[in-house]
């Protein structure tokens, strides 16, 4: 979805709210464009796309069919896991595969977190608010945060209400809302931002190893090939009297009330527990694209 919105101003307080213009013509009414047929992509100063998985990567795709120029464009992650934490819910090798996606395609990349990221915000307890760690071509921008002590100490809830499926609202939007709004570079330019969804979120979206909307299916899937994580997982669920499941049972009992899948694509599982990235980025010459397994299937992964 391209979001047609470019930046007023500056806002180096997080909890006041971002103000959006239409630099040709201004005007204080402001103007959401829910579908497009076309985007003007030759009228925009920056072209960033927030990217992770294969719906960013397809809107990628999109922008350069349609003759992007890539030299205004640029990549953005937000990583789950903070910037050098420990890895709890992402993949370990998340962070050199975003450096080398980003090299193949000759894009800069910049990445973002929360300090302390997901589990350190999990665990808040009557803390202040965590820093915003934010990659700029300047260097590292830290932006304090304001308000009252607080304390979570549950994992974020199933629910589309980002108020309580606090992931999405403290790793990724509070985030790449503010890396807007406290870059000088952005002032009075038009900036279009990009971010790979679907009309309807489903099946397949989780882009980390983990993710509070999984199948029992996949947990058990999970549970099989990689049970350290799934045991971490459960082990908070017991400490904090809080389990991701609505109905009361941890993700190891989640993951028996279903069979677990077999996974064949035996190099990818190997990857899967490396910090480096060592797969290729595009197919090899010579060797046909296979659709991934498990790709289109039935599986649920959105919030109800």
């Amino acid at each position: 979805m391209m979001q047609k919105q470019s930046f007023e101003k500056a806002v180096d307080n997080d909890e006041e709210e971002y103000r959006t213009a239409d630099f040709v013509t201004p005007s204080p009414v402001r103007q959401t464009y829910f579908d497009v047929e076309q985007v003007d992509l030759d009228a925009y100063d920056h072209v960033i796309l927030n990217l992770s998985g294969k719906d960013s990567i397809a809107a990628l795709l999109k922008l350069i069919e349609d003759g992007v120029d890539l030299a205004r464009c640029e990549i953005w992650h937000h990583l789950v896991d903070g910037i050098g934490g420990d890895i709890f819910m992402d993949w370990p090798c998340m962070d050199d595969y975003m450096v080398k996606f980003a090299q193949a395609f000759n894009l800069p990349l910049y990445f973002s977190s929360l300090e302390h990221g997901f589990k350190g915000e999990m665990l808040k307890n009557n803390s202040v608010a965590h820093d915003h760690l934010i990659e700029t071509p300047d260097g590292m921008l830290r932006l304090g945060r304001t308000g009252k002590p607080g304390t979570r100490l549950k994992y974020p809830q199933k629910s589309k209400s980002l108020s309580v499926r606090w992931c999405s609202a403290v790793l990724k939007v509070d985030i790449g809302r503010r890396a807007l709004t406290n870059q000088d570079r952005f002032l009075g330019k038009k900036v279009l931002y990009v971010t790979g969804e679907r009309r309807s979120e489903g099946g397949g979206r989780k882009y980390y190893l983990l993710c509070i909307f999984s199948s029992p299916a996949t947990w058990a899937t999970l549970h099989k090939y990689w049970p350290e994580r799934v045991h971490s997982v459960q082990h908070y669920e017991h400490q904090l009297d809080c389990t991701i499941s609505r109905n009361r049972i941890d993700v190891v009992d989640v993951g028996a009330q279903s069979n677990s899948w077999i996974i064949e694509d035996k190099e990818a599982l190997v990857q899967s527990t490396r910090k480096e990235y060592e797969l290729p980025i595009f197919t090899p010459k010579g060797q046909k694209w296979k659709l991934p397994q498990g790709a289109f299937s039935n599986e649920e992964g959105g919030a109800s």
